[in-house]
């Protein structure tokens, strides 16, 4: 997510925004989207409450995931606890 530095109210997220995160660009993929929209979501409500903004945003990675057929599909993941 990218706020404007000289229009704050203003948040950026998905397609439309280019970010990285530990010097790679996130993927333009609807998973960094969803993420920065709960985030943009948690920091409009503190804005409203006027309370302390979340901590800055910080893409997780879920891994990914193809539907092959019926009843099958490919997961390509990281560290499952």
């Amino acid at each position: 997510m990218i706020i404007l530095p000289r229009s704050p109210e203003i948040c950026v997220i998905g397609d439309t925004a280019s970010l990285e995160q530990n010097g790679k660009a996130l993927p333009g993929v609807a998973q960094v989207a969803m993420q920065q929209g709960r985030y943009a979501a948690k920091l409009i409500r503190s804005r409203i409450a006027e309370t302390p903004p979340p901590s800055p945003f910080s893409y997780f990675d879920k891994g990914n995931m193809a539907v092959v057929g019926k009843g099958f599909a490919v997961l390509q993941g990281g560290n499952v606890a």
